[in-house]
């Protein structure tokens, strides 16, 4: 996963002997950030880089504005994400959402908490019945999120990221540190301001910012490294 500074149980260092032999880590950031936590003095770390392949989207659509929605696999987070974006939706018609929800998340369950009854969502909301999340960014110009990783894959495929600022909520953006491109939001006439007043030249560079990104969370796969280290561990 992307490690910031509000990580805490995974930094910690726990009594007894309950603390991990080893932490594999998928990439440059999060080997050393660990490396210098001071609780994991002990627990050997490694960088293995990332198991799951990220493709680079070549978008085919022109610009458009709409806006993929994007939450974690957290109820929680979807009713944030997807309140704001409704009251979003319903201010302004000309700016369409889709809602794509995690796999995890029962849509009954989820609907209940947001107490809407999937019907009467506006026409310019749509539930994304796409398998891939490739399918969803390249029908879309701009991504609004939170916590999910996937905004790096998004922002390969030239989404622009937007992040719903929560007062006196934790900022979990996951690349807070990194990118300069891209915009904070708090109310929906801000949100709904800048989409309708956006100069599509800014998306040009999107994709080469999360190249850079990529390459420093998402390290290239280091298959011998894993077998190596699962062979020394059995030695032991």
């Amino acid at each position: 996963t992307i490690i910031s500074k509000n990580h805490h149980a995974m930094l910690r260092n726990i009594e007894g002997d309950y603390n991990p032999d080893i932490i594999w880590a998928s990439g440059r950031n999060s080997f050393h950030l660990l490396k210098k936590s001071k609780r994991l003095k002990n627990v050997d770390i490694r960088n293995i880089g990332y198991l799951k392949k990220i493709e680079t989207l070549n978008k085919k659509n022109s610009f458009s504005l709409s806006c993929l929605v994007l939450p974690e696999g957290i109820y929680s987070e979807c009713v944030k994400l997807f309140s704001y974006s409704l009251q979003c939706a319903k201010q302004n018609t000309q700016i369409n959402y889709i809602w794509r929800v995690h796999p995890v998340i029962n849509l009954n369950i989820l609907f209940n908490k947001l107490n809407v009854k999937i019907h009467s969502l506006p026409k310019n909301i749509k539930i994304s019945n796409k398998k891939l999340l490739s399918s969803d960014i390249s029908r879309t110009s701009f991504i609004l999120y939170r916590g999910s990783k996937s905004v790096i894959e998004a922002m390969l495929g030239n989404n622009y990221p937007i992040y719903l600022d929560i007062k006196n909520d934790v900022n979990i953006d996951p690349i807070k540190s990194y990118n300069k491109n891209k915009k904070y939001v708090t109310s929906s006439k801000e949100f709904i301001y800048f989409v309708k007043n956006f100069k599509k030249d800014k998306i040009k560079n999107i994709h080469v910012e999360a190249k850079r990104i990529k390459h420093d969370i998402f390290g290239k796969l280091k298959s011998k490294q894993i077998i190596n280290i699962l062979k020394e561990k059995r030695k032991h």
